[in-house]
């Protein structure tokens, strides 16, 4: 099955007890489980194909749009017109300039450029995980419902309104305001253990002197 939003809605709307979306919205879980796959990165993070981000070196030019679809690059290998792998460089002859996520650029050294112009670049690196295209894998859901469930907790905590309409949902199991604290510590608790559960030792970036 795709985790994609409106599987994981679903399964967020289970997990909380309110498949009929009484205390959050369907809009609502949307958001949670957005956010949640968000916090993914860095610790859980996707190697990116380097064959889509190949960049043609320019004559002359030496800094270059990193694709959207990088947060974080280790390392840079050159290509020759024809496409054959010449060489990787090192961490002296590449650099990103600014933040990666608002700018993303990277600047290449003079010398590289010089002698490459022509040919092309590859970027190797990895990126975040989203519910649109590029999806949590199975063993990553948990922890994405963990912390969706520890916030929407959080947010019936504290908006009285919002628990009394929890609360009167719940009447079959008699829930106090402690057992929700309770609640709230189970799941956070168990982000706190699954987030260290399948994490990604990224590759790391070449020293630069």
């Amino acid at each position: 099955m795709t985790n994609n939003l409106a599987t994981l809605n679903a399964a967020l709307s289970v997990a909380l007890r309110d498949t009929a979306y009484a205390t959050w919205t369907s809009a609502e879980m949307n958001d949670l489980l957005t956010w949640s796959v968000a916090q993914l990165y860095p610790t859980h993070s996707r190697a990116v194909d380097p064959a889509t981000t190949a960049i043609t070196l320019v004559a002359d030019t030496y800094t270059y749009t990193i694709p959207v679809s990088m947060q974080g690059i280790s390392d840079v290998w050159v290509f020759d017109s024809s496409g054959n792998l010449i060489t990787e460089l090192d961490g002296r002859a590449w650099f990103v300039e600014g933040d990666i996520v608002l700018d993303q650029t990277i600047r290449i050294s003079q010398a590289t450029v010089d002698a490459y112009a022509g040919g092309s670049i590859q970027l190797h690196g990895y990126d975040k995980y989203d519910l649109a295209t590029n999806y949590p894998r199975d063993e990553m859901v948990p922890l994405v419902l963990a912390r969706g469930r520890s916030e929407a907790y959080r947010r019936v905590g504290a908006d009285r309104e919002r628990f009394k309409v929890w609360l009167t949902r719940n009447q079959n199991q008699n829930v106090s305001v402690n057992e929700l604290l309770q609640f709230i510590r189970e799941a956070e608790g168990q982000t706190q253990l699954l987030a260290h559960q399948g994490r990604v030792i990224q590759r790391p970036v070449a020293g630069r002197q």
